[in-house]
């Protein structure tokens, strides 16, 4: 990013949209466990992500999806 950004002002935008970015990560992550502890009451750790792994394989469905869609053009 520095080496092509020279702009201070561009780099701090972008500096600030990676935090913000972090942090909105982090806080989902910690609804996102809470959920699955208390809604559907699962408190073992190795099964809460065993859980996330079904979430993230659908996303990821969906990422290849939309980029296959997206080079047919």
């Amino acid at each position: 990013e520095t080496l092509v950004l020279k702009e201070d002002n561009i780099l701090t935008r972008i500096d600030t949209a990676k935090q913000i970015g972090y942090l909105a990560g982090m806080a989902l992550s910690y609804v996102f466990y809470k959920l699955i502890e208390y809604g559907w009451e699962i408190n073992d750790p190795k099964e809460q992500v065993y859980n996330l792994h079904y979430i993230l394989f659908v996303v990821e469905i969906v990422v290849i999806t939309f980029l296959v869609k997206a080079f047919r053009k």
